[in-house]
């Protein structure tokens, strides 16, 4: 509880982390907002420049050169065309303005729709950013930018007024007398106070004194010409003259323009207002979020360094309580001897793995010279063998070669003595699977013993099903010890029989399990002094007989597991060496699940020994093997499958052959009756029956051929008799249906064409079916000698079904199975090395209940077929990869056991043939791959089983 005391100090960084993210997010939305207001102000900025130049060019076309036409022109449509590049496509008030803009262009030149257009267009686009404008300053801006905007926006007010002026006294220039306006603009007209825009708001600057300046002259301009009097007039309805009018005309255009200066002004520096007080925002924010994310850094790290200053006191206090019990041990001699101990065992684990790489190195490099000697060895023994016919010359020959043969032996027996694991490595109990680790100890040891041409023989006991508990790895090194030691002993061609088979049956009630490991050859015998000589100590005893060595390293590894060797000498047979080993068991357990209900046989080897661990371990499995010496075709298809050793060279004309590889185990036999059952054996998963239909025209076998898409099965449709006739030839048809209306084509039909297809089927035992529709005038029941069953068209399905049970039993339920795919969490694992293979599976890790991983392709196909997996892992560049073997393998399994398997590829090539593919890239993170896989465990289980059904109309 006190150690929990020091998570308090995090309590101020957590508060702070809080604290920085709302500051951040606070400033953000600041940011956002200015962001916004600076791109309005931008676009009004735009508007009012092009209306500017509009004027500009306006009023200069009368009097001026065309060169300043020209450049007043370009200056009008550069500002033109930014302000169309600015609008938003799908605003259709902002379209619309721009086609307002388009047509004030077009008629620059005609005085009076000009003016007639300005006016509307820029009280509608004036309006606009007044309205849009005013809604900005209901935001928390800073003050300084509210005192801007709401000075821009008596502006905008003013500039509205001044064009509804302008256009009152065009109408007065065209037709003369004075007419009725608004309270408003007369008082713009008349008052001379309100024409100076109120900049109190703005801070002082020279921006805002040129401005107060320009009107303060512009006023005093007008005064001079007496424009006070001829307000007056227009305030009082007095009649005016040409002058007068021009005179206020003029007036009003150049307050105009003063006014939309003042605004361009005023925006302008708003714009770097904004601009800058953006960017300061966006500053703030980047350092505040930075903050709280080295906050929370800071907070894991801490975090971490608490924890282990935990573990770090409760070692302490171990140490305290143990270590340092004593009065007579001190602290700092205690830690002092710690420290002097791991030091030594560092540098001795230097020194040690030092030694091994540059052991390892040496003989990598010696045994790549000594290949090349042997190779030239070999070759010239040969030679020397054709071209010498000296008998003496012979016999120096035979000595050169055997000699090599030895020396390469020895080479290769001393190579794998370098291999032996340090007696460290293996000293670790495991959970493993017995059937499948026992396997792969064999499976290691065939290579030695093909380079030798030794006979392996093997029997692995199938009623090891639960899991053990053990030391896995010195019984790997002491298994591979002796049986170099027993290999190292046989000549070419002799015996090697291993046993491994469960002992002692009273032990699984205690949750234990005793296992008996045999491994005999049939060499000479061992001496009595040679089987002393192996359990002496004395270093003296120890002879230049390599499989004595072997021997010994043995039994150093059994004593780790509380075993021993025994070593049995039978003169004129040869020597067994055995040993028991007592694992504990677990609950977990594999049983060979194995449902065969067809006829198997095996050819007998030329190996007696080979043949009875062979009947041994089927006995075991629980299947019924019948034992064969011949490979008569008489025999042989009475069978649905015929095992055979891998070496037996009588088996090539079996037609359904199940090829035995050594190590002989019970996985190997299941495996390959799985193989069988998918590939050879049942048609139920594999073949579908194939049914004729024949009628009198297309539209008929149409309409019946539908009645079957229900159903697994390859329909093909005839409808006439040549056609018939050739279809039933080429094709081998499980079932035949014949149309009614094919018999009553003409009179005594019946039998006739009854007989043509009894004929063409050549009197096969195939069922022949009519089918009857409501119209027909053929009874069924008088017809039934004819024919093996009848059915009414249209085609019901129960009805149908029920002749598919009945005249197929063989297809088993041929009904399409609608139902969703089932989902399975197994994962297997192919990458393109075992050290590949180990970290992809730790990326992997919390599937590590349900992944397995392989190390070939062939051996992956095979796991695939006996074992339900939910996904498949492979890697394109794997050696053997067959992309087409792979997903057809699948797509069957996914079919025959209705599983939802998903295959994974790592690699670059896209693959979309099959939805239950997916392609992952090269460099996937693994947290992505992780991610992945569980994605696709947690969406198994919605596809649905895949129709096999296929219509076909037969053409002759």
């Amino acid at each position: 509880m006190k150690n929990n005391k020091f998570y308090i100090l995090l309590v101020p960084i957590i508060i702070s982390a809080i604290f920085c993210a709302y500051s951040g997010n606070e400033s953000y939305k600041k940011f956002t907002e200015l962001k916004d207001l600076n791109e309005k102000l931008y676009k009004q900025s735009l508007v009012f420049q092009t209306i500017k130049s509009v004027i500009q060019e306006h009023d200069t076309l009368i009097g001026k050169s065309q060169e300043d036409i020209r450049r007043l022109r370009d200056n009008t449509l550069k500002n033109t065309q930014k302000f169309i590049n600015s609008i938003r496509k799908d605003d259709r008030t902002e379209i619309r303005n721009v086609n307002k803009l388009k047509e004030l262009l077009a008629n620059l030149n005609q005085n009076d729709k000009f003016d007639e257009l300005f006016y509307e267009f820029f009280q509608n686009i004036n309006g606009e950013i007044d309205s849009d404008f005013k809604q900005d300053l209901d935001r928390d801006f800073p003050l300084i930018i509210k005192a801007y905007a709401a000075t821009l926006s008596k502006i905008y007010n003013q500039l509205s007024l001044a064009n509804n002026t302008k256009y009152y006294v065009k109408n007065i220039f065209i037709n003369g007398p004075l007419f009725s306006i608004n309270s408003n603009v007369r008082e713009n007209i008349y008052s001379v106070k309100d024409n100076t825009p109120n900049l109190d708001m703005l801070p002082k600057s020279e921006l805002k004194e040129n401005i107060y300046k320009d009107f303060n002259q512009f006023e005093a301009n007008y005064q001079a010409r007496k424009i006070r009097e001829v307000k007056a007039k227009i305030a009082f309805s007095e009649k005016l003259n040409i002058e007068d009018i021009i005179l206020i005309k003029q007036y009003e255009d150049d307050k105009f323009i003063l006014l939309l200066d003042s605004a361009i002004n005023i925006k302008n520096e708003l714009l770097e207002l904004t601009k800058s007080e953006k960017i300061r925002f966006g500053i703030k924010t980047f350092f505040e979020f930075l903050l709280c994310g080295l906050l929370i850094l800071s907070l894991l790290s801490i975090s971490a360094r608490l924890k282990f200053l935990k573990v770090l006191i409760d070692k302490s206090k171990y140490i305290s309580n143990y270590i340092l019990s004593s009065k007579e041990t001190s602290a700092d001699n205690a830690i002092s001897k710690l420290i002097k101990t791991y030091e030594d065992l560092k540098e001795t684990y230097i020194k040690d793995s030092s030694f091994f790489q540059i052991k390892d190195r040496y003989i990598l490099s010696v045994s790549k010279k000594l290949e090349s000697i042997n190779k030239e060895i070999f070759t010239s023994t040969a030679a020397l063998k054709i071209e010498t016919n000296n008998s003496k010359k012979q016999v120096f020959i035979d000595t050169i070669e055997k000699n090599a043969n030895i020396m390469t032996s020895l080479y290769n027996n001393a190579k794998n003595i370098s291999n032996v694991k340090k007696y460290s490595e293996c000293n670790k109990t495991e959970i493993f699977d017995p059937q499948k680790s026992f396997e792969e100890i064999l499976q290691a040891n065939i290579v030695y013993s093909q380079s030798k041409k030794i006979n392996f023989i093997s029997y692995l006991d199938p009623s090891l099903t639960n899991e053990l508990e053990g030391n896995l790895n010195s019984l790997k090194t002491a298994f591979n010890s002796i049986f170099l030691a027993s290999l190292s002993m046989s000549l070419r061609h002799q015996n090697i029989i291993i046993t491994i088979k469960k002992v002692q049956k009273e032990f699984d009630r205690s949750g234990l399990c005793s296992v008996s490991f045999s491994i005999k050859n049939s060499s000479a015998a061992m001496s009595e002094k040679q089987i002393s000589d192996i359990f002496l100590d004395d270093e003296n005893s120890l002879n230049n007989d390599e499989s004595e060595f072997y021997l010994k390293i043995a039994q150093i590894y059994l004593k780790n597991l509380e075993s021993k060797l025994e070593i049995n000498s039978f003169p004129s047979i040869g020597n067994e060496f055995k040993f028991v080993v007592i694992f504990k068991t677990t609950s977990n357990y594999k049983d060979f699940d194995i449902k065969c209900d067809h006829k198997l046989a095996f050819l007998q080897d030329v190996n007696i020994a080979y043949n009875e661990a062979f009947e041994q371990t089927t006995k075991d499995l629980g299947l019924k093997v019948d034992m064969l010496t011949s490979t008569s075709p008489s025999i042989t298809k009475n069978y649905d499958a015929i095992f055979l050793r891998n070496t037996n060279k009588q088996g090539q004309d079996i037609k359904n052959p199940l090829i035995l590889k050594d190590p002989l185990t019970p996985l190997s036999i299941t495996r390959l009756l799985c193989l069988g059952e998918a590939d050879i054996m049942n048609k139920n998963l594999n073949d579908k029956p194939k049914i004729l239909i024949c009628d009198t025209n297309e539209i008929y076998i149409d309409i019946t051929a539908s009645g079957f898409s229900k159903f697994n099965c390859e329909v093909v449709g005839v409808c006439n008799k040549k056609d018939l006739k050739q279809a039933i030839k080429q094709g081998d048809f499980d079932l035949i249906f014949v149309g009614s209306k094919f018999f009553e084509a003409e009179k005594n039909s019946l039998q006739k064409n009854l007989d043509l297809i009894k004929t063409a089927i050549q009197n096969a035992k195939i069922p022949i079916i009519l089918m009857l529709s409501n119209t027909s005038n053929i009874d069924g029941e008088s017809v039934k000698e004819y024919f093996n069953a009848y059915i009414k068209t249209p085609i019901n399905s129960d009805e149908l079904a029920q002749i598919f049970r009945k005249f197929l039993p063989n297809f088993g339920e041929i009904a399409i199975d609608e139902s969703y795919l089932t989902k399975s969490e197994n994962i297997i694992l192919f990458k393109k090395s075992p050290m590949e293979n180990k970290i992809f599976s730790s990326a992997l890790g919390e599937f590590y209940n349900t992944l397995e991983t392989t190390n070939s392709f062939d051996e992956l196909l095979t796991k695939i077929k006996t074992k339900t997996y939910g996904i498949v892992l492979i890697d394109e560049n794997v050696k053997d990869f067959n992309y087409e073997e792979l997903t057809r393998v699948v797509d069957k399994i996914r079919q025959s056991q209705k599983v939802d398997t998903r295959v994974l590829i790592f690699g670059a090539q896209e693959r979309s043939e099959f939805p239950f593919v997916k392609v992952l890239a090269k460099n996937i993170t693994k947290a992505e791959l992780s991610a992945t896989v569980r994605e696709q465990i947690d969406s198994m289980g919605t596809s649905y089983a895949k129709s096999s059904y296929e219509f076909i109309k037969f053409n002759a």
